[in-house]
């Protein structure tokens, strides 16, 4: 019975999405190559150069509600909120 409702649980857990990680996927122009990411205003990385002339980054997080903010190396900001569950993309547009 025991055995039972712990198998129970951890199927629940994991069809709700709470045991594995949600995936956001960013990418941007060169602009954007060396920004620093932050969520929830903590750093947590750095854009980088993907393909010729594109950037891009992948952060793991809980399922959840955020705010996305990054800045590039000359101070330009872009900004959002949002939900996630699963995957996300998210394309980190500077404007001019």
């Amino acid at each position: 019975m025991n055995r039972t409702i712990i198998l129970f649980s951890v199927v629940l857990c994991f069809l709700c999405g709470c045991v594995l990680d949600s995936k956001l996927y960013l990418n941007g122009d060169l602009k954007a190559v060396n920004a620093t990411i932050f969520i929830d205003d903590k750093e947590i990385g750095k854009m980088t150069r993907a393909g010729k002339d594109g950037s891009g980054a992948i952060i793991s997080l809980k399922p959840g509600h955020y705010q996305l903010k990054v800045v590039s190396t000359k101070g330009e900001e872009f900004k959002q909120e949002f939900d996630i569950q699963g995957e996300n993309y998210i394309a980190v547009v500077f404007e001019n």
